[in-house]
């Protein structure tokens, strides 16, 4: 298949830069970025990216003592 683009002169400028370091056409470069792209695997979403992310801050890891904790001054009076 054929394709027709149009790409930014500095992207191009970079694009040519890439071939060159890796010794291949600027076609071959864009076929390579092609197959490097994760087509039709979509990344994971922000929950999935912030899964167990609790775990690496400081404080109760426990969900029922996290909350009474931080309450602790309201339960003074």
């Amino acid at each position: 298949m054929r394709t027709l683009i149009d790409i930014p002169a500095d992207d191009l400028e970079r694009l040519d830069a890439l071939a060159r370091r890796d010794r291949q056409s600027r076609v071959a470069a864009v076929r390579d970025g092609v197959c490097a792209h994760p087509l039709g695997h979509s990344e994971p979403g922000w929950i999935a990216c912030g899964q167990g992310r609790w775990r690496e801050l400081p404080g109760p890891a426990d969900g029922v003592l996290y909350p009474q904790e931080i309450r602790q001054d309201r339960d003074a009076d």
